[in-house]
């Protein structure tokens, strides 16, 4: 599973509606704490969803990004970061 934490809860929700046009098993979550202290959103998806389908969404509606996570069992590895 991925998650994709972003900078404000704006940009979460403006993702969401692109990402469950294409997959509906995407989430909106609080972001982990492990992530960010401040309260914000994240998308929870699964795996199969491509990272790079993801990045074109985000550089085309210029979204505010801390990061792409890779989330598996107690670990959590960054795989893109925000801009």
């Amino acid at each position: 599973m991925y998650l994709i934490s972003f900078k404000s809860t704006h940009h979460a929700m403006m993702m969401e509606m692109k990402v469950k046009e294409k997959n509906p098993k995407a989430l909106t979550i609080p972001t982990p704490r492990a992530i960010s202290n401040s309260c914000g959103m994240s998308i929870k998806l699964m795996e199969d969803v491509e990272l790079e389908k993801l990045v074109e969404i985000v550089e085309k509606e210029d979204l505010k990004i801390l990061g792409k996570f890779k989330v598996g069992d107690n670990t959590l590895e960054m795989v893109y970061e925000g801009r």
